[in-house]
């Protein structure tokens, strides 16, 4: 009666042990499948290449906002008889200028980037006519 008990508990253990494997080629599966769609939605050049317009005027809109039209300071104590403190500045700050540079510099990127992907895309289109005219 001892070996039949030992036997079934050996049973259940090897099969305990199997099903654990299966569950666990499963959620390897699983895992690899969510990574490799991570990796194909966040790779920034197959989503140019798959909506290569989109992106371009994404990028003008963010340009255009980021850049946007700067107003000129006012002294608010020009109108009035009251004096100006001493530490008012009236030129740009060093933080004004450093976010200038940066936005420049992105802008000039974006630019750039979005003029090498219309010229691939026409690169490309160029290429198909060609083959077609063959």
């Amino acid at each position: 009666m001892m070996s039949d008990s030992k036997l079934t508990i050996e049973q259940r253990k090897e099969k305990a042990k199997a099903e654990l494997e299966v569950l666990q080629k499963k959620l390897e599966a699983s895992v690899k499948e969510l990574k490799d769609k991570i990796e194909y939605r966040a790779h920034p050049k197959k989503l140019v290449s798959k909506h290569p317009f989109l992106i371009l005027g994404a990028a003008l809109l963010g340009g255009f906002i980021l850049a946007g039209s700067r107003k000129k300071r006012k002294n608010k104590f020009s109108d009035d008889n009251v004096e100006a403190p001493v530490n008012i500045s009236y030129g740009p700050t060093m933080k004004d200028m450093l976010m200038l540079q940066i936005k420049r510099i992105i802008a000039e990127k974006g630019f750039n980037y979005a003029m090498d992907v219309v010229e691939n895309v026409v690169k490309k289109k160029m290429k198909e006519k060609e083959q077609e005219t063959e």
